[in-house]
């Protein structure tokens, strides 16, 4: 498989319709907020981790167990809460240019968070032995297993067989 490939199926299997019924703008804007608030304080928790810098927002060093054990998983740690992070920083382009009606990010600046992501992915995939060609012939097969005839359907995902669909990914990769 490659890029063009798992590109197609993604394109094809993507929800094609919004529902503002269900969730309204002004409900979806305070969730992305709330999130935001949260993210806060997993971002200040990143940057005294893994790069020692102190906050306001963080307790003292002495006020809890230390994080000396999280050292045998650091590269996972750092990916995931890094992967957050990073996410965070597109809900805040997405925040300010939909519901707050600024500019939409630029290509340069969702090029540079793509890509911010990229790295924390591929920190992600090396702290646990997974290559990307494994990621996307997994979610390939996967997805081609719950919309078997290569388009989104709500009631196909709704009715999706994980247990089947784990079976064909672990059949196709052994």
């Amino acid at each position: 498989m490659n890029y063009d490939q798992y590109m197609s199926v993604i394109h094809r299997t993507k929800a094609d319709t919004i529902h503002p019924d269900v969730v309204s703008s002004d409900t979806l804007e305070d969730i992305i907020n709330h999130r935001l608030l949260g993210n806060v304080h997993m971002d200040a928790a990143k940057k005294g981790l893994f790069y020692g810098r102190t906050s306001e927002l963080l307790k003292e060093p002495d006020a809890g167990t230390p994080a000396e054990h999280l050292e045998g998983a650091m590269d996972l740690v750092h990916a995931i809460v890094g992967i957050d992070t990073e996410s965070a920083e597109l809900l805040t382009m997405l925040r300010d240019s939909v519901f707050r009606e600024g500019q939409a990010p630029s290509r340069d600046e969702i090029a540079d968070e793509a890509g911010d992501l990229f790295w924390y992915f591929t920190l992600l995939l090396k702290a646990t032995g997974i290559t990307l060609q494994e990621v996307m012939e997994r979610n390939y097969k996967k997805l081609s297993t719950r919309f078997p005839d290569g388009t989104f359907s709500l009631d196909q995902w709704e009715s999706r067989d994980k247990e089947n669909e784990k079976n064909n990914m672990i059949d196709t990769m052994g």
